[in-house]
């Protein structure tokens, strides 16, 4: 594992990176800037410890990506609020700023949402009350509820709590300034247990099916193959399945289905069935998921939960449809290969997506104004997927009219004819994972007009 310590270029001291946690802002900026001038932008918010302008191994030019490391997590919390957007120096292109991950961290959780950062996990005395906690954290602003978890049997405090804010900003100062005997770290997400729990599942099942070998075999380890094998055993011999068959109250939606089933991570694809000539719900759907483990997971904790109140929930393995594909296929099949992004269960990046549209001809690309074209600004970690899925994933938001990856990078950037088509893409595809691919994407500012059509590619 790599060192996340660097060597400040000014002061000859080492820096470690992920110390503070959430200290360090990541930056997309124009090429031309220069470490001075990010210094001069940023310093307003806190003491810099280092700056590191990301420069090409060959050519040693910027690459128009830097990072700013702070020495407090609140610094780089009120960078991000403040200059995310801004036009930086002369160059008229704003900048994008946002948190960068730790480099070391054992656990990959995404804080790139504002939202992951707002909430505070807190050790609190056993006879504290909401009110004396609320007292304590409500001074430095932005308050907006606590809570102290308590046992369901008794309703004595378990001594422990949370405390949400509206901005991460004022999160993260309530964390450094509040007093020490709170403990106060970051509230892990929710969907991270969740995950968490799916990966502790899926070792469980396949030290199962190595155990069942082994007595099988007479005590020896099943190699890599065979441990495919079992697996698609246990798949396909009408038990254990990545897909579930799922009886619901008639007035569940899509949409409330969708979001309760992709509280367990991998979830590809949920159909509930209607009535096609009235278009009302069959009371039944599918619902697949990436792995076993996560189908079985579903099963064990959905199977027979309330919902709405009243109404148990049934959920049983299906038999997997002829010709099922464990993992994306062709750009039509991207639908049923959205997987869920693990920061927020309740904005389910997995929706019922229109079709994929045409893209405008070239002829017809010329007799639009360009005027009239939105752009939006996406960046693919780690790598960008080829341009057909790129094509797949944002035309099913509108009449896109190109689409492309700036060479050599992980970004690009998706061209609409209207406002409305752009706005919709942001909403559903940021911080959606595509075939292993994170996105990150916001809307983009108009080209300046001699450079309209002047682009790199991939």
């Amino acid at each position: 594992m790599a060192s996340p310590e660097r060597v400040n270029s000014n002061s000859g001291d080492r820096v470690n990176v992920d110390l503070p946690p959430f200290s360090r802002a990541f930056v997309v900026c124009s090429k031309n800037n220069t470490e001075e001038e990010i210094r001069a932008c940023f310093a307003p918010y806190g003491f810099i410890e280092d700056i590191w302008m990301v420069k090409d191994r060959m050519t040693k030019e910027n690459k128009g990506i830097c990072y700013v490391k702070y020495d407090k997590a609140s610094s780089a919390a009120l960078a991000i609020e403040n200059l995310d957007g801004k036009v930086l120096g002369t160059d008229q292109k704003p900048i994008k700023v946002m948190i960068a991950s730790a480099k070391n961290a054992v656990v990959k959780t995404d804080y790139s949402e504002e939202s992951t950062r707002t909430r505070l996990f807190v050790v609190v005395p056993k006879d504290y009350t909401e009110d004396d906690l609320r007292a304590k954290f409500e001074p430095h602003g932005d308050f907006e509820y606590c809570n102290i978890v308590r046992d369901r049997s008794t309703g004595e405090n378990k001594g422990f709590g949370y405390v949400k804010f509206s901005k991460a900003s004022t999160a993260a100062v309530a964390m450094e300034n509040c007093d020490k005997s709170f403990k106060a770290i970051l509230a892990e997400p929710k969907s991270a247990k969740f995950a968490r729990e799916a990966a502790y599942q899926a070792a469980r099942e396949r030290r199962s099916l190595q155990d069942n070998y082994a007595m099988m075999s007479g005590g020896s380890s099943p190699t890599h193959s065979t441990m495919d094998l079992l697996q698609s055993y246990a798949a396909s011999d009408g038990g254990v399945s990545t897909r579930l068959f799922v009886t619901v109250a008639p007035s569940v939606t899509q949409e409330q289905l969708i979001r309760l089933f992709d509280l367990v991570p991998g979830m590809d694809y949920c159909d509930l069935k209607h009535n096609h000539i009235t278009g009302d719900s069959r009371g039944f759907a599918f619902v697949t998921y990436s792995s076993i483990a996560s189908a079985m997971y579903a099963k064990e904790k959905l199977n027979g939960f309330e919902y709405p109140p009243g109404y148990k929930i049934l959920v049983k393995y299906a038999e997997d449809p002829p010709g099922t594909k464990y993992g994306p296929g062709s750009p039509t099949e991207l639908a049923a290969h959205f997987h869920s992004a693990p920061h927020s269960p309740v904005r389910s990046p997995v929706r019922s997506l229109s079709p994929v549209r045409p893209m405008v001809t070239r002829q017809r690309r010329h007799s639009i104004s360009s005027e009239l074209d939105t752009r939006v600004f996406f960046i693919c970690h780690p790598n960008p997927p080829a341009e057909h899925v790129l094509r797949d994933i944002f035309g099913r938001f509108g009449i896109l009219t190109d689409v492309w990856v700036v060479r050599g990078k992980n970004y690009g950037y998706a061209k609409f004819t209207n406002r409305a088509s752009a706005e919709a893409a942001i909403t559903a595809l940021h911080g959606m994972e595509v075939f292993g691919v994170k996105l990150r994407v916001m809307l983009a500012d108009p080209p300046p007009q001699d450079q309209s059509r002047k682009r790199q590619r991939t």
